[in-house]
């Protein structure tokens, strides 16, 4: 199954371990001509954890890990500011995640393993 892309492996973890302590969602409004090579020039990025072409005003959607403040805006302003396709670009802070892609446990019970 894992040679097919049937199954794959997901792990969660502290994302201050590797240094990330400001995230940020970003959502951008893209002309849909544009939309594709813009997406998968994000998807490159070292910095966003997810890309997703999304419907509405904002039609692409990330989610950026930055180990600061000062390098959130760089990146904004130095890398996504200067890509001409991204007519219009919002962000906000990350200040608490209460949960993360897997369930979350009940109170006074340890996380599910996964096997």
């Amino acid at each position: 199954m894992r040679a097919g892309g049937r199954l794959f492996f997901d792990v969660e973890l502290d994302s201050t371990l590797l240094g990330v302590t400001t995230q940020a969602l970003l959502w951008m409004g893209v002309a849909p001509a544009h939309l594709d090579q813009v997406a998968r020039t994000l998807a490159r990025h070292p910095e966003l954890a997810y890309v997703a072409a999304v419907t509405g005003p904002h039609n692409l959607t990330a989610h950026a890990l930055c180990p600061d403040p000062a390098a959130l805006h760089c990146y904004l302003t130095e890398r996504l500011g200067t890509l001409k396709a991204i007519r219009t670009l919002e962000s906000a802070p990350v200040l608490r995640t209460i949960k993360m892609a897997g369930p979350l446990p009940a109170a006074g019970k340890p996380p599910m393993r996964r096997r």
